[in-house]
């Protein structure tokens, strides 16, 4: 018996509703910002590397970082190429 289709979770559900509603749309959106704002302030340093990614097509991102201590920046669409970046990065920081 598959009851996939008949049980959904409270998040489904929720962004279900949100996608009907504009205004409750855009108000996740703001919200979620919040969120990460809050929790990249909580959970970091001032001298702590900064990671992140853009979509920039359908299964496609590019990935940027940027050393606030050396002012060093990187982007790449290449995942291993900023870990191999991140990787050179920690090995000379110490």
């Amino acid at each position: 018996m598959n009851l996939t289709g008949t049980v959904r979770s409270p998040y489904r559900r929720l962004t279900a509703r949100l996608a009907e509603n504009e205004s409750l749309m855009a108000l996740g959106r703001v919200a979620c910002g919040v969120g990460r704002a809050v929790l990249a302030a909580v959970g970091s340093s001032p001298d702590d590397i900064r990671v992140w990614s853009r979509p920039i097509g359908p299964g496609e991102q590019v990935f940027y970082a940027y050393d606030p201590r050396t002012g060093d920046r990187f982007s790449s669409p290449s995942e291993d190429e900023l870990r191999a970046w991140l990787e050179n990065r920690h090995r000379y920081r110490f």
